[in-house]
């Protein structure tokens, strides 16, 4: 089998190649599969160029963040340039030989980027194919004949790149014997593709459906029997946290707009309420398979109420001679989150439907999920 991967499968997942992603579990998967990926120079220019743009934009909202949120926090309105910079294990590191993203260093950190997109590129092994091949006479005729990708009038000038990619998978697919799937959601490129007599040719909308099929080779075993399973999964998600079985990071220093530092060190930390929780379990996808056994993860969201004590260093009394506390003043903190988090649910497959087994999350509560806080 071989896959082509279009330029929004990389933009749609904010070109996250880390560890875990969707994107490094599909290189994982090709390579214990030996399954062939594909792609384009079209493609790997469209992704530079969008990597370009996401961080050249991003760089005044960058700027004026203060470094312990570049550093651990992320930031809803760069969250392309932020996950494309996540990449790179030496991450911290960067921040701090760039000087918190001056602008001065912005060419430093676009390469910096760029590198990262290349190196999955080289990782995954994706070979580029031949665009070459493409007949110009082809594609001008498609245009003046509103052929798709050339339909739509208003963009028809735009469409030049995904016309010459369509016809070069045409090519392609039909010099080969292989079975191709064409990840992609671009209305007008799937169109082209479409419309041609292929034989063995699978068209998927996201990475989700494409592992989802490559795992179960019918993501429809996952559309049909999870809905079934919401009642059950909500049950035991709620039941982890109000037993406080879940794994939970706190950070209670909050950072504001201006940078400045409020809040305290957490002790004791204890879930008093969890509620209104939503699963989004139709985009549920598969990350693993061990038999009859899968493990999907989804995205969720909860509110979710904690309790933590922690030290009251202004209440408390300092011995200068002894150099500690000889009087220790603890205080209480009641915070409120709406926070989101990666489900991951396990569940047994009996060849035709999907039995709910267990589930398992972590919860991160920070300042970007912070609704409420009371000190006592």
């Amino acid at each position: 089998m071989e896959i082509f991967l279009e330029s929004n499968v990389f933009v749609e997942q904010c070109f996250n190649f880390s560890e875990g992603s969707k994107l490094d579990r599909l290189k994982k998967l090709a390579k214990e599969h030996n399954i062939k990926l594909l792609s384009s120079s079209i493609v790997v220019n469209e992704c530079k160029d969008r990597i370009r743009t996401e961080l050249d934009l991003s760089f005044p909202i960058i700027n004026k963040l203060p470094e312990t949120n570049l550093i651990n926090g992320s930031n809803r309105k760069i969250r392309h340039a932020w996950t494309i910079l996540k990449n790179d294990p030496e991450y911290k590191n960067h921040i701090l030989s760039l000087e918190k993203f001056k602008n001065e260093n912005k060419a430093n950190v676009i390469n910096l980027a760029l590198q990262q997109f290349d190196n999955y590129i080289d990782e995954a092994k994706i070979e580029l194919i031949d665009i070459t091949s493409v007949s110009l006479s082809e594609i001008v005729e498609d245009y003046f004949n509103y052929n798709p990708p050339f339909e739509n009038k208003k963009n028809k000038r735009n469409e030049f790149p995904d016309a010459i990619m369509a016809k070069s998978i045409i090519n392609y697919k039909n010099s080969t014997n292989e079975d191709l799937v064409v990840v992609s959601n671009d209305g007008g490129f799937i169109k082209s593709l479409s419309d041609q007599p292929l034989d063995g040719l699978e068209i998927k909308d996201t990475i989700r459906s494409l592992l989802n099929y490559l795992y179960l080779e019918n993501e429809l075993i996952i559309n049909r029997s999870i809905s079934y399973m919401l009642n059950d999964i909500t049950d035991a998600v709620i039941s982890k946290a109000k037993n406080n079985e879940v794994e939970i990071e706190v950070d209670g220093l909050h950072t504001d707009s201006s940078g400045g530092q409020y809040g305290y060190e957490y002790e004791d930390i204890e879930i008093v309420s969890a509620e209104n929780l939503t699963i989004d379990l139709q985009n549920a996808y598969v990350i693993n398979v061990d038999g009859s056994y899968l493990e999907l993860e989804a995205e969720a969201q909860m509110n979710v109420s904690i309790a933590a004590n922690f030290m009251d260093e202004e209440q408390s009394y300092w011995d200068s001679e002894e150099k500690s506390y000889f009087k220790i003043h603890y205080g209480k903190a009641f915070e409120k989150h709406d926070v989101p988090f990666i489900c991951k649910i396990s569940v047994e497959y009996d060849g035709k439907d999907l039995i709910f087994e267990s589930v398992d999350y972590t919860l991160d509560l920070n300042y970007y999920t912070l609704n409420d806080v009371e000190y006592s």
